[in-house]
């Protein structure tokens, strides 16, 4: 038995201790209860939130942990201001420190030689206004010190390698690089990332945590029309729920530093995936090479790669039942695209678009083969996991709206809660005309302001497909590079499409990525709020994008036409280093 067949298992062990061993660096809470207006104290995890109305007063008691090479700096996140903070019984000043009352970004603060080894007592009171009150606690690290750059080196190339032993009989080597780099690119922007930023509804009350705790600490599911993000269907959140459970038990890393590690891990798995279909519709290896650079290293790839919600499991299933559909269309079974296409419905409604992309392949085998048994009995097959997964997705939703205890059949009672402001233009100037002075000036998108061009559909979805609604304030003229780099990916993508064969892969590229923006475009006419553009909601139509790059680079080089070639080419290059500009 040769060793090389456990140098994946090795690897990915070595990855998993330096990764741990990475997370003593940063102070660890435990044992944290919380009392209210002077009641007795309760166990709890943080994050808290308290939703009872009217001004309280939270205290909260904890534990925190420093090791022999932890940091000693703490981050609080307080709703809505902090009154008083102890440390083993000091009181810290906090008139010079920023953040106070900051119930987005919190509070940094250094506690220097007030803490010891081992095991030091912390306690902060908190002021809640009305509405939602809570707090959060967590560590930091300092990402310069030698240790934590020795122990970032190891993970990084641990699981560098991981990846390359654990696909070399399923990918060429030049994508299994590719996919190296990006999972290591990721990992680089989770060292500095933590779960609060750069995410959509975590920690607001009925959240997408909320969602996770509920499962992992009460066993039960929400209420549908008794949640911001409750309405979702479930498979996500038992997955992350039972990763949640378990490092809290086990105590190895941070409950919500695990759940990140799973949205990483979902991504590589969406990444190895797509790489898989260019690698099955794309013949020649330089355009393969081509198209897998653009897909690993599209910037709101990384940001994503990190946050916590449905949307990972989401990407990593729909491009591995888009694979299965192009392998079926290639003479494998049509089993694995049915079973993926509905668990990708029951992680979120965007599923829908995989059983319409299959529905699209069956009428053009019918209208190329005339065979309408074969086309009913298939199309039977579809429909039973269609209406099966629509079910579990949707049934909850359309019965709470059918008593009218819910606001909507698609997304419960979410609809009547979502802040006026958020609101756009619904009409037909505001989807057909493209902003580009818009685009161009401003590098980033922002669903509350104007002057960023949310009010108009293109420049939201284009903008969005690049940052998302996220800023980098210490990265503009990066993003503004890229931005201007994206036009002409975006045209070149335009003529690839124009310039589509008549194959079977091509036909399903085409339609992947067309009804994944109508379904967006349906998505923001029902309900015309400017956040319902975000392209974080088709992410996956990244892969025929792709797809559709290459074969432009493909058409001016059989056309001998060196100057948009090379720009192609130069392009792409300047757009691959930007993202990682950006990042680092």
């Amino acid at each position: 038995m040769h060793l090389s067949r456990f140098t994946p298992l090795l690897l990915g062990l070595f990855f998993a201790a330096s990764f741990m061993l990475l997370q003593y660096q940063h102070l660890h809470i435990s044992h944290s209860k919380i009392s209210v207006a002077g009641e007795p104290s309760t166990e709890v995890s943080l994050p808290y939130s308290l939703k009872i109305p009217g001004k309280q007063i939270l205290h909260l008691d904890a534990d925190i942990i420093r090791f022999p090479f932890s940091t000693t700096t703490l981050r609080i996140i307080p709703d809505d201001c902090i009154e008083t903070l102890l440390v083993n019984g000091q009181f810290i000043d906090l008139r010079a420190l920023k953040g106070r009352c900051d119930w987005s970004h919190g509070m940094t603060v250094d506690l220097g030689d007030r803490l010891h080894h081992g095991t030091n007592r912390l306690e902060i009171t908190v002021a809640k206004k009305d509405g939602v009150g809570g707090i959060n606690v967590f560590g930091t690290a300092n990402l310069l010190t030698p240790w934590h750059i020795a122990l970032s080196v190891t993970a990084m190339l641990a699981l560098f390698g991981f990846i390359l032993t654990l696909s070399r009989r399923t990918l060429e080597l030049p994508l299994r690089i590719l996919l190296g780099l990006a999972a290591v690119l990721a990992l680089h922007y989770l060292s500095y990332t933590d779960y609060a930023v750069r995410t959509f509804d975590l920690l607001i009350s009925t959240g997408h945590l909320d969602y996770i705790k509920m499962i992992a600490e009460q066993l039960r599911f929400p209420n549908p029309t008794q949640g911001w993000e409750y309405h979702q269907p479930p498979l996500y959140y038992l997955i992350a729920a039972a990763v949640y459970a378990f490092f809290r038990a086990v105590a190895l890393i941070e409950p919500m530093t695990a759940l990140q590690l799973l949205s990483l891990s979902l991504f590589i798995i969406f990444l190895y995936y797509g790489l898989r279909i260019l690698q099955a519709v794309i013949t020649e290896p330089f355009l393969r090479f081509i198209a897998a650079s653009l897909l690993v290293f599209w910037p709101s790839g990384i940001i994503h790669s990190v946050r916590i919600g449905n949307d990972s499991l989401f990407y990593a299933l729909f491009a591995a039942a888009l694979y299965a559909v192009i392998r079926w269309k290639q003479g494998s079974s049509f089993w694995p695209a049915l079973v993926l296409a509905a668990l990708a419905l029951i992680t979120k409604a965007n599923g829908i678009i995989l059983f319409g992309i299959i529905g699209i392949v069956l009428l053009n085998d019918l209208r190329q083969t005339k065979n309408f048994r074969h086309f009913f009995r298939m199309s039977g097959l579809a429909t039973v996991f269609f209406l099966a997964a629509f079910f579990v997705n949707f049934a909850d939703n359309i019965y709470y709206a059918a008593t009218q205890s819910g606001q909507d059949w698609l997304v419960s009672n979410v609809v009547n809660t979502i802040n006026s402001k958020l609101f756009v233009v619904n009409d037909p100037f505001h989807y057909l005309y493209f902003d580009l002075k818009t685009y161009l000036k401003e590098p980033f998108i922002d669903a509350w302001h104007d002057r960023y061009g949310r009010q108009f559909f293109w420049n939201y979805l284009l903008k969005s497909s690049l940052f998302s609604e996220f800023s980098f304030p210490g990265r503009i003229l990066a993003a503004s590079v890229m931005s201007a780099l994206s036009l002409l990916i975006f045209v070149y993508i335009g003529i690839g499409m124009m310039h589509a064969r008549r194959r079977q892969a091509d036909f399903i590229m085409f339609s992947t990525l067309i009804l994944s923006i109508l379904a967006l475009l349906l998505y923001r006419i029902k309900i015309p709020v400017a956040c319902n553009t975000d392209f974080r909601y088709i992410f996956p139509i990244l892969i025929p994008m792709a797809f559709f790059f290459a074969r432009a680079i493909e058409h001016f080089r059989h056309r001998n036409l060196p100057v948009p070639f090379a720009l192609g080419i130069a392009t792409l290059a300047a757009f691959d280093l930007g993202t990682f500009w950006l990042f680092f």
